[in-house]
């Protein structure tokens, strides 16, 4: 096998991985825990609840897309020179619509 191969299979490789855990902490249970209830008002909580939260559901989408927006900028400002400027529409997009989205969530009091 040719370095170039080895050089193009592995970043294939570790392309397909980053996208595997990026999806698996999207949406996999990554936050478990137990919860008691009682089955009558008033009696001692004798019922066990395992439950478990993805990341999203329990930091919200809010914060990720915060994350989005500071990682698009950092691109930006690391690619300046070259490619970086022709991304720079879609951060300030994304910039807006994280604002918008943050103002909202603030007004409704969530």
């Amino acid at each position: 096998m040719k370095r170039c191969d080895a050089a193009v299979i592995s970043t294939w490789i570790a392309h397909a991985l980053a996208w595997i855990v990026a999806l698996w902490l999207a949406v996999g249970p990554v936050y478990q825990g137990v919860s008691a209830t009682a089955v009558i008002p008033g009696d001692v909580a004798n019922e066990p609840t395992r439950f478990t939260e993805t990341l999203i559901e329990a930091n919200g989408l809010r914060v990720l897309l915060w994350v989005s927006v500071v990682l698009l900028l950092g691109f930006c400002a690391v690619g300046i020179a070259s490619i970086g400027l022709l991304y720079l529409p879609a951060a300030v997009a994304l910039v807006v619509l994280a604002v918008t989205g943050s103002w909202r969530t603030l007004v409704r009091g969530r």
